[in-house]
């Protein structure tokens, strides 16, 4: 016997994959969660990484950085909201007592190599542990405060 049609199926297989699909529905939006969750969960990774390294004079430039939640797309925007983070980031010639140059370059960077791995291992933990986008992080900023000037 082939059922050809919905319309053909006893009702209690039509009311069994009407649950999966909302199931299935339901673990894909905890998932998606989770990944997005993880990616913001590496940024703050890189942006402490790069907090070690920021050259530090009065701590105005380490302390203007934020970590932006994901968008729907998964991209997360971390950096430094001063208009001279820029200029120090990028002058290699500069000696600092403290940090130096390419600190969020160096940072990203070393985090690259595993970031598929890390963010897989935290999106399967996220995952079991119920955690979303928005959970834990406010210890550190999330968009860039208005710039700050020496």
């Amino acid at each position: 016997m082939g059922w050809n049609d919905v319309r053909d199926l006893p009702m209690s297989a039509v009311t069994g994959l009407a649950m999966i699909k909302r199931a299935a529905k339901r673990l894909a939006k905890r998932y998606e969660d989770a990944t997005l969750a993880a990616v913001w969960q590496k940024g703050f990774e890189i942006m402490n990484t790069s907090d070690q390294r920021v050259p530090v004079d009065k701590g105005i430039l380490k302390n203007s950085h934020y970590v932006a939640p994901p968008d729907q797309s998964g991209i997360v925007e971390l950096g430094y909201g001063t208009n001279y983070g820029l200029a120090v980031h990028e002058r290699v010639e500069v000696f600092h007592e403290v940090g130096g140059p390419l600190f969020l370059k160096s940072a990203f960077d070393e985090h690259t190599a595993t970031y598929l791995k890390d963010v897989a291992e935290l999106t399967k933990d996220n995952f079991e542990r119920g955690v979303r986008p928005g959970a834990g992080g406010a210890a550190i900023p999330q968009k860039p405060k208005a710039d700050v000037e020496r």
